[in-house]
């Protein structure tokens, strides 16, 4: 495993390396972002990590600065499945100097959902995501479904810049309560009641595949969480391909639900088809 902090220097760690396999992540790594990794090395590719907190996507100070960086762990884990990983742990002023001015419209969906309540939060993910690109020229990237208007979104950008790229839509990873891997789950002291989110969605989700009520299971999804304690943020059904709002036309869809517990703010989501 070669481990790179400046922009010089993984360009000759990569230079003459083809057939590269991107996973980038924030670090505090987990199942969910080995299975990143364990994906790419499926596809018989060379795997590149970036391991950066981003501070452009961080719409909170105080999220930004209680995120969990645990570089030393994340490297151990990262050598113990994939020995010949290439990892890229740049610093902030290595990074914020070389970042190239963007001129991209990500639609309505930008200020969507998560959006709406992150303002900014997408501009920062897109920023870094061509940061990225431009310099390690991955032929795929493995991204989790977990952030799942993150990988849309990132799909539309890369689409129209780096149409080449393959985009690797890698399932959610859960715990034995079946709550989403995340790193603020390091935060959470009652991961059991945590899992509420998903228990409810996935309730929801089966009852509109039954009933093909959307609206009124919505509502019962929201009220939900409201008397359990939660601070609800949202809870929507769109299309799963493109988190359009939907038609009459409308067959493969995705709930997702963001809400407040024990003040850390949890995402989670469940794709289902109705006939």
């Amino acid at each position: 495993m070669e481990v790179f902090n400046t922009i010089e220097s993984l360009k000759l760690g990569l230079k003459g390396i083809k057939d590269i396999g991107f996973v980038p992540t924030m670090g505090n790594l987990h199942q969910g972002h080995l299975k990143l990794i364990q994906e790419a090395q499926k596809q018989n590719l060379n795997v590149v990590i970036s391991i950066y907190v981003n501070a452009l996507q961080f719409n909170d100070p105080d999220d930004l600065k209680n995120y969990p960086r645990t570089l030393h762990e994340d490297l151990v884990a990262i050598k113990s499945i994939c020995e010949d990983a290439i990892v890229y742990c740049p610093e902030a002023k290595d990074v914020n100097s070389n970042m190239k001015p963007l001129d991209y419209d990500q639609g309505p969906l930008g200020s969507d959902l998560c959006g709406a309540s992150r303002l900014g939060h997408f501009d920062g993910v897109i920023k870094i995501i061509n940061f990225f690109f431009d310099l390690i020229k991955p032929d795929a990237i493995f991204l989790g479904k977990k952030d799942y208007q993150q990988l849309v979104l990132i799909e539309q950008f890369a689409s129209k810049f780096y149409p080449k790229i393959e985009i690797y839509p890698v399932e959610i990873q859960r715990d034995r309560n079946n709550l989403a891997l995340s790193s603020r789950n390091t935060h959470i002291n009652d991961k059991n009641g945590a899992s509420f989110l998903y228990q409810t969605l996935y309730k929801a989700s089966q009852n509109i595949q039954k009933q093909k009520e959307i609206e009124p299971m919505l509502e019962q999804c929201r009220s939900l969480l409201d008397h359990n304690k939660w601070k609800l943020d949202y809870v929507e059904i769109r299309e799963s391909k493109t988190l359009n709002r939907l038609s009459a036309k409308s067959v493969d869809l995705i709930i997702l639900g963001a809400a407040f517990y024990e003040n850390i703010r949890l995402i989670d989501n469940i794709e289902f088809c109705i006939e």
